[in-house]
């Protein structure tokens, strides 16, 4: 156990790669966030009969969707290269 955690410096974070794994792409957020802020608007514009409010909500949906997805696919790539680090770094030691 006598193994120190590899640090990484950016924007001015300091953490270790577990907590790197666990960080969460700003686009899934702002995606969660757009997909919310669809589905009120789309129930509000059901409720009141307002055809404009329902699309707009379904197209704030849609695009956090598509936000979200491309946060997933980030999130994806991230571990991808924090494991291929950790391959190169655990062979390096032996």
């Amino acid at each position: 156990m006598g193994r120190h955690p590899r640090l990484f410096r950016g924007a001015n974070v300091i953490c270790n790669a577990s907590q790197r794994r666990m960080k969460m792409d700003k686009n899934r957020i702002e995606g969660n966030m757009d997909k919310a802020k669809g589905s009120v608007k789309d129930a509000a514009g059901k409720v009141v009969g307002n055809d404009r409010l329902r699309a707009e909500g379904q197209a704030d949906k849609l695009k956090g969707e598509v936000k979200d997805a491309a946060g997933k696919t980030a999130d994806a790539a991230r571990r991808g290269i924090d494991k291929a680090s950790d391959t190169i770094s655990n062979a390096s030691k032996h």
